[in-house]
């Protein structure tokens, strides 16, 4: 029986701002010696009371990339934004703006006594004396702000659906709305929004969230996807098993291809229990095998596959990611989607990932793999109780 080596998952080191969450500072650079020292000061307190690393355009070299489109990226990509407006200064108004537009509105910071535009005024602004970390009621202030940011479920959502570069972004799934004739009994009874619905309810609203909803992922059906489509430099969300999406057939083969596990969705059974039955690791493929079935207590069991890994075309579409959440039937798809778009259930996988198999989630190059297990309740509705069965990385055969 092969194991997976932790030590032998594919080494591919993540650029600084992949690394970690970091915290996106807009700021003015000039007059150098001014900024340069309030930079360094707002890097200690935010490191300090977010644990998360600054960042600012020119401290970040991405050699052979558009500066707007680094900009922008790296807006996008923070799980927070500070705006330092005290100078009047272009480059901070036009990336103040552009983070305001897509949601990304950023905690305002300016020198005490300074009078800011007129389309500032009214708007919250957090003030220093002459340096932020010389003024005490600014360091609580700032504190209280960063904290508040950190509580929400944006940071989880990040690490899980976020590549470097999130647009431009396809939803790609096959939703079936049951009709009396179609709906077996391991359908949840949860109106529409079960298997394919909830993971594109999730995604999308997820996306919102991160993003703003003036741009969101393209929503393509899955036997409908034309090839040339999944070549393109893009994220991709594929939901389902590859006997109803196209687009998990296609990236299935070509994220695996010369690696161990190699997952694999086999058709299996006939009529009401035609299914696709998960095969890639010995360990678990028995119980993969094994048929829905109502228990005892009248609860169900069923088991659904996720595999995130980046873009497996070429360099050029490295920054990209591809996320397949499949399950065998309506319970193991609905399971899957729960796992990776709740916050609780995110920070469990990344917690067993770092645990068992030295990944981190921050990390798009490391691809993983994951197992959970979805339990249909005696009433009807699914549990939020999702259980991970197995997870992994990839190592070359």
């Amino acid at each position: 029986m092969k194991k997976i080596s932790v030590k032998k998952t594919l080494p591919n080191k993540p650029s600084a701002s992949e690394a970690r969450e970091y915290c996106f500072v807009i700021m003015p650079y000039l007059p150098k010696a001014r900024y340069d020292l309030v930079y360094q000061q707002l890097s200690h307190l935010i490191e300090k009371n977010a644990k998360l690393r600054c960042v600012r355009a020119d401290r970040e070299l991405q050699p052979g990339r558009e500066l707007l489109a680094k900009v922008h990226g790296m807006i996008l990509g923070a799980s927070i934004v500070v705006a330092d407006v005290t100078e009047y200064s272009p480059n901070v108004y036009y990336e103040y703006g552009f983070a305001s537009a897509h949601d990304r509105l950023p905690i305002l910071i300016a020198r005490r006594g300074v009078k800011l535009p007129t389309d500032l005024v009214g708007k919250e602004t957090l003030r220093y004396r002459k340096s932020p970390i010389g003024d005490a009621k600014f360091k609580r202030d700032l504190s209280a702000c960063l904290k508040r940011e950190m509580r929400s479920p944006l940071p989880e959502q990040r690490r899980m659906l976020a590549s470097p570069d999130p647009f431009p972004a396809y939803l790609i799934a096959a939703p079936r709305t049951p009709t009396a004739d179609s709906k077996h009994w391991w359908h949840p009874d949860e109106g529409d929004t079960f298997g394919d619905m909830l993971g594109i309810s999730g995604i999308l609203t997820a996306y919102g969230n991160l993003f703003g909803t003036r741009q969101l992922p393209q929503l393509l059906h899955g036997q409908c996807v034309l090839p040339d489509v999944l070549l393109r430099p893009a994220s991709f969300f594929c939901i389902g098993s590859s006997k109803m999406n196209e687009a998990t057939k296609h990236f299935l083969s070509r994220l695996q291809k010369g690696l161990f596990p190699c997952w694999k969705m086999i058709p299996s059974g006939r009529g009401p229990d035609s299914r696709i039955v998960f095969q890639g690791v010995p360990s678990l493929d028995r119980r993969l095998k094994a048929k829905v079935a109502k228990r005892n207590d009248g609860k169900s069991i069923d088991y659904g596959l996720i595999i995130r890994a980046p873009h497996p075309e070429n360099s050029q579409h490295s920054r990209h990611l591809v996320l397949i959440v499949a399950g065998r039937h309506s319970i193991g798809t609905h399971a899957a989607c729960m796992m990776v778009t709740t916050q609780g259930l995110i920070v469990e996988l990344e917690q067993q990932l770092k645990r068992k198999a030295g990944i981190s989630l921050r990390n798009l190059n490391q691809r993983f793999w994951c197992v959970v297990k979805g339990t249909l309740l005696s009433n009807g509705l699914m549990s939020p109780d999702v259980k991970i069965e197995g997870l992994g990385g990839y190592a070359p055969r």
